[in-house]
Order: C-alpha cells, then structure tokens, then sequence
C-alpha cells in the first residue's frame, strides 16, 4: 500500500510489485493512475477507504494477473538502453558541449516587458469591453429613455 508518490511508484516498478495506492495530492493522483492503467495497481481513494473496500484492493493486486502485470513493468524498467547513471552523464556531457542547450531555451527573456506580462492584451481586451458595454449603454439610453427629461432630442417651448 503507497500514497502513489514518484519514488515508491519507481521502487515498485524496478522490484515489480503491485500496488494499492491512496493519492493525497500533487503528482500522486498521475502515479497512481499509471500504475493502475499498466496493471499494476488500484487506486483506492481516501474518501472511500472501509475495511471492505481495503480488503478488495488487496485481493485485486494479489491476482495473478497484477502480479505478472507487475513483473513485465519491471522487466521494461530494468532493460533500458542505458543505466540513469550513463544517461545523467551523457545528458551534463551534451549540455557543456552545446552550450547549455541553445535551441532548447525560451524566448521570454527576448520579449518586451510588456508582452512578456501580457499587458497589451489586457489593453486591448479591456478597451474592447469599455466600448462594447458604453455602445449598450448609449443604445439604452436612445431607445428606453427617449421622454425622459434631459434625453429628449425635442425642443422645449419656452412661452
């Protein structure tokens, strides 16, 4: 039973064991459902945790099915091209010889202030709803308010 963090989502993977995983928060609720859609685990949420509830999850993930579900992930987790050490070096090795990666880096910092914070689209969108809502308005007030005074387009007769 896990909390479907990444680290024991990894270490039940590499030892192929099946999991019943209760996510709390975070990536855990992503784990949890990775385990389940390889076949090797359940998710059981907190809000439905009973003592039946616990003992189905259990038995599920003691099914033969899970079990092999389990050992084929592990097998495809342990046979990888290269070990997480080669591949960490080979990745610090690329980095320094690229540059630091040039082409993999975001043209935010190149942007103008202003549109890096999307103020001219808060401009643009605001001066849009002032026009639109003050053409309502102006159209309100011609139709619903023509003998109103003050809006009234007729002269008033003085004598």
């Amino acid at each position: 039973m896990s909390h479907g963090g990444l680290l024991g989502s990894s270490e039940a993977a590499y030892c192929g064991v099946p999991v019943v995983a209760t996510p709390m928060y975070g990536d855990q609720y992503n784990n949890a459902a990775a385990l389940a859609n390889r076949g090797m685990g359940v998710v059981l949420p907190y809000e439905d945790i009973t003592l039946d509830s616990v003992y189905e999850s259990l038995r599920k993930v003691l099914e033969p099915e899970a079990m092999e579900s389990a050992k084929q992930v592990s097998f495809s987790y342990r046979n990888r091209p290269m070990s997480p050490l080669e591949s960490a070096v080979w990745w610090c090795e690329h980095v320094a010889a690229t540059g630091g990666l040039p082409l993999a880096q975001s043209y935010s910092s190149e942007l103008p202030w202003y549109s890096y914070h999307q103020f001219d689209v808060y401009i643009v969108t605001i001066t849009f709803l002032v026009i639109y809502h003050s053409c309502w308005i102006w159209l309100f007030k011609r139709v619903c308010c023509r003998g109103v005074s003050g809006f009234s387009d007729e002269k008033l007769k003085t004598n």
